[in-house]
């Protein structure tokens, strides 16, 4: 059991993955990937969000996710960094939210996907 066990976390480790797939083919899947969550995106934009759109969008908010954790563990990008990146995109976004509150202006804010 305890071999099953290791061999099925081996599998599910993101290094297996990528050292299996290659940072060329992992590149190229983490494009297509990208393109379908916009897919994703674009769908429950123009036709709302029912249970097929809204189960669309979190499966491929899991494939980038994913892809996202082998670029970092393929070092094709600075865990540091992007956690820097990370921080103050935040902030220029939850400024801007601010912002648009105060002036009172709902302007092209309308909605949510629930």
């Amino acid at each position: 059991m305890k071999k099953l066990m290791k061999k099925l976390k081996q599998k599910n480790d993101i290094g297996y993955i990528c050292s299996t797939f290659g940072n060329q083919y992992l590149l190229t899947v983490a494009m297509e990937e990208c393109a379908e969550l916009i897919q994703a995106v674009s769908k429950i934009k123009r036709y709302g969000c029912s249970k097929e759109y809204c189960d669309n969008l979190n499966e491929e908010i899991a494939d980038v996710s994913i892809c996202i954790d082998a670029l970092l563990k393929m070092n094709c990008a600075d865990t540091n960094k992007v956690n820097d990146y990370y921080k103050k995109k935040l902030k220029r976004l939850f400024n801007r939210a601010k912002e648009l509150k105060d002036s009172k202006r709902d302007g092209w804010i309308n909605g949510t996907c629930r």
